[in-house]
C-alpha cells in the first residue's frame, strides 16, 4: 500500500527537479537572456497566460520555474502569501537571468534588484474576477494535492458554497484589494513593470500578445506566433456560459450581470483607488 505514495512522490520529484535545484542552490540556466517574472490574479486568465509563457520561454531558452506549482503538490509555502522577512530564506531561488518565473498568484515581497528582471503582471477588472472566483471555488476549481492544503481547501469551499454570491464576493473583496494595491504601488515604484490586462487579451489578443513579446524582449518563431493566434480565436468563439467550467464566461463586465446593484455600489467605493488606478470605470 505504500507504493502508491511513494511512486506519487517520486513522480512529482522528477516533475519539479529544477525548483528543487534551485532550492538547493543550484542553477542550471543555460541562457543569459534577462530572466522573467510572472505575477497574475486568480480568474485573470492566469493559466492561459502561463502556458502562452511557457511555451514562448522555451523558444527563448528560458527555464522555467513553477513555485506556484510545486507548492500545490507538496508542503511548501506559496512565496506571495510570505512576509520579506519569511522570503529571505528563499531569495537565493531567483536569479535575474536564464529563468522564466511563472506564475505567482500575488506579488512575492523581498525580490532583491526585481528592477533587474523583466516583470509581467497580469491583470482583470476586480468585480469580474470575484465573481469568476465565487463560482470557480464553489463548483470547478481543481483541488491541491498536498494533504494540508486539501483539507484548508476543502473547508473554504464548502464555506462559499453556503454563501451568495454577493455574500462572497463583499467579503472576498478585502483580500483581492490588498493584492491589487500592492501591483498598483509596484507599478508605480517599478518602471520595468508592464501591466497586461485581461480585456486587453479578449478584445485584442494580437496587440496583448505582441506588448508581452516586446516587454520580455522574447523573439518566436513564425509558427507559434501563428499558433498561439489560431489558439485565441478558437476560445473566443466560446458563447454560452457553463458555470461547471474552468473557463465559465469570458465575456468582461459579468459582475453587472451576477450582483445586485447595493454590492456593485459597494464595490466601486470600497475599490474606487485600484479601480481607477488601473483605468477601470466606476
Amino acid at each position: 500500500m505504500l507504493q502508491v505514495p511513494l511512486l506519487r512522490s517520486w513522480q512529482i520529484n522528477r516533475q519539479f527537479w529544477l525548483e528543487r535545484a534551485l532550492l538547493n542552490g543550484r542553477s542550471p540556466a543555460v541562457t543569459d537572456h534577462i530572466s522573467v517574472i510572472h505575477f497574475s490574479i486568480n480568474k485573470a486568465a492566469t493559466q492561459y497566460t502561463k502556458r502562452i509563457m511557457l511555451r514562448c520561454g522555451v523558444e527563448n531558452e528560458l527555464l522555467a520555474v513553477r513555485m506556484n506549482d510545486y507548492a500545490w503538490n507538496k508542503d511548501f509555502p506559496f512565496l506571495f502569501t510570505l512576509s520579506e522577512e519569511e522570503l529571505e530564506r528563499y531569495v537565493h531561488i531567483f536569479h535575474p537571468c536564464g529563468y522564466l518565473y511563472t506564475v505567482f498568484g500575488g506579488l512575492v515581497e523581498g525580490i532583491p534588484n526585481i528592477q533587474d528582471y523583466r516583470t509581467v503582471v497580469m491583470i482583470r477588472d476586480p468585480r469580474d474576477i470575484l465573481v469568476s472566483e465565487y463560482y470557480s471555488y464553489s463548483k470547478s476549481h481543481s483541488s491541491p494535492r498536498s494533504a494540508a492544503k486539501l483539507a484548508e481547501f476543502e473547508t473554504f469551499r464548502a464555506k462559499v458554497k453556503d454563501q451568495t454570491v454577493d455574500e462572497y464576493t463583499i467579503e472576498a473583496s478585502h483580500r483581492l484589494k490588498f493584492r491589487l494595491q500592492q501591483y498598483l504601488n509596484l507599478q508605480q515604484a517599478a518602471p520595468a513593470i508592464c501591466v497586461l490586462k485581461y480585456e486587453e487579451m479578449i478584445a485584442d489578443f494580437s496587440t496583448w500578445l505582441n506588448k508581452l513579446l516586446a516587454h520580455c524582449q522574447w523573439q518566436i518563431s513564425a509558427t507559434l506566433h501563428e499558433q498561439l493566434l489560431e489558439e485565441a480565436g478558437r476560445g473566443r468563439r466560446k458563447k454560452h456560459e457553463d458555470p461547471n467550467s474552468h473557463r465559465r464566461q469570458i465575456t468582461p463586465g459579468d459582475h453587472k450581470r451576477k450582483l445586485q446593484p447595493e454590492t456593485i455600489n459597494y464595490l466601486n467605493e470600497y475599490m474606487a483607488e485600484v479601480l481607477l488606478g488601473f483605468d477601470y470605470q466606476i
